[in-house]
């Protein structure tokens, strides 16, 4: 799991008119994107919504805070297909995405990001 700009992230938390209140909501999605070639971490085929079809790239599991003024990125973990691990979805290392959100949603709120609601695209 990465923090997307730490330090800005930080000051966009702490400032008043950032920070976030429990009238906001946490953004949860996962979004892929086409990569070319086999030798990136996380890259295979598989189905990418922004391209509608099944094609080689990666896929990242992502939370945003958000409300009616302001909305950033908050988290980002790369999604890594079960065909990637030697006992696929009963390795121990394998994370379906709703396990990647649980736990990007744990570190939201263990960061103090407060909100009134959790809400996701199809993860």
């Amino acid at each position: 799991m990465m923090v997307v700009d730490a330090w800005r992230l930080e000051l966009l938390l702490t400032y008043r008119r950032t920070g976030p209140h429990g009238r906001g909501a946490l953004v949860i999605d996962d979004s892929g994107g086409r990569q070319d070639g086999n030798k990136t971490a996380h890259v295979g085929r598989r189905y990418l919504g922004r391209v509608g079809k099944t094609d080689n790239g990666i896929v990242m599991v992502t939370t945003v805070w958000a409300d009616d003024r302001v909305y950033y990125p908050l988290r980002a973990c790369p999604y890594t297909a079960a065909s990637y691990f030697s006992e696929g979805r009963a390795d121990p290392g394998f994370k379906a995405k709703l396990r990647i959100a649980a736990g990007l949603t744990d570190a939201a709120k263990t960061a103090g990001v407060v909100c009134r609601a959790v809400v996701a695209g199809c993860v």
